[in-house]
């Protein structure tokens, strides 16, 4: 592409980011307001589109800075030994572990992402399951139980106790 649509790219990309960033409290129901903003459910997103917007803009600026006619010297990848599928594998994995988290919850999901990941990246039997074991219960230490990040209700919970 050239670099006036590689540009329009990058800003489309940074405002989406900041629409997004301004529009979580609608997204995420219930929002609570009255939370300390690190406990919030709405800090990771955020910080993820906050990350997304400044990251647009400074390869924006980048760009816009570089000598005309200049391609940056680094655009060109060697894509022989790229996995694409593996890419995919990982993407597909990443959507069930958002739509798992609401469903089964924070510990069980994060075990079965990083034990499908690991797997996904070679990692085999025993391996793969001690290694979603160690880091969910690492990950909900820090962020359930440490940083007090609400995560919901899981909804199979409702289900067993009928509400």
């Amino acid at each position: 592409m050239n670099g006036r649509g590689d540009l329009a790219i990058l800003g489309l990309l940074a405002l989406a980011a900041v629409g997004a960033f301004a529009a979580t409290p609608v997204w995420i129901v219930p929002y609570p307001a009255q939370v300390p903003w690190y406990e919030s459910p709405g800090f990771f997103p955020r910080a993820a589109l906050a990350l997304v917007a400044a990251g647009s803009a400074v390869e924006a600026w980048r760009r816009r800075a570089a000598p005309a006619g200049s391609s940056g010297g680094d655009e060109d990848l060697d894509a022989r030994g790229s996995r694409p599928s593996l890419a995919l594998g990982a993407l597909a994995l990443f959507a069930a572990y958002a739509l798992a988290v609401p469903l089964a919850g924070y510990l069980p999901s994060t075990f079965a992402f990083v034990a499908g990941a690991a797997w996904l990246g070679g990692l085999r039997g025993r391996s793969a399951l001690l290694l979603g074991a160690v880091l969910a219960l690492l990950l909900w230490a820090v962020f359930a139980a440490g940083l007090k990040v609400a995560f919901g209700r899981p909804a199979w919970l409702d289900l067993l106790t009928g509400g």
